[in-house]
């Protein structure tokens, strides 16, 4: 009986033992001014992102500074530290980013690629910090 009651103790002690705390999820809302592309055909590529997210969903927009303005619609989400959207003016023209945040959410950077007509036309590296 002994032998009984003191695992039964021993299980309560554990349970009371704190279980050490998850970091908090990233969130990448806000503007992002500071953002490049440098594509594998040597353009270089500035742009600005707006991002909302809601739980890991996210919207937003995507501007193209030079050499002209152009703005595109951002649906993606975030999953832990990694990061993917589609930035598209149709459902024809859209750039794809993958990537992962660091920091304490201030930085981002990745991989994407340019579509046009369905037709992959360049692709490179990004990053962007705020």
């Amino acid at each position: 009986m002994l032998a009984i009651l003191s695992f039964v103790l021993s299980g309560c002690l554990i349970s009371l033992v704190p279980l050490p705390s998850s970091p908090p999820p990233v969130n990448v809302s806000g503007n992002w001014s500071e953002v490049y592309a440098f594509s594998t055909n040597n353009q270089i590529v500035n742009f600005t992102l707006n991002l909302t997210q809601s739980g890991t969903s996210l919207t937003g927009t995507f501007n193209i500074v030079t050499p002209q303005c152009i703005q595109y619609s951002i649906t993606g989400n975030v999953n832990g530290n990694d990061i993917n959207f589609i930035a598209s003016v149709s459902k024809n023209e859209y750039f794809s980013f993958t990537g992962s945040v660091y920091g304490s959410n201030w930085g981002m950077s990745g991989q994407f690629s340019c579509y046009y007509n369905g037709v992959q036309t360049f692709s490179g590296a990004w990053s962007a910090e705020k």
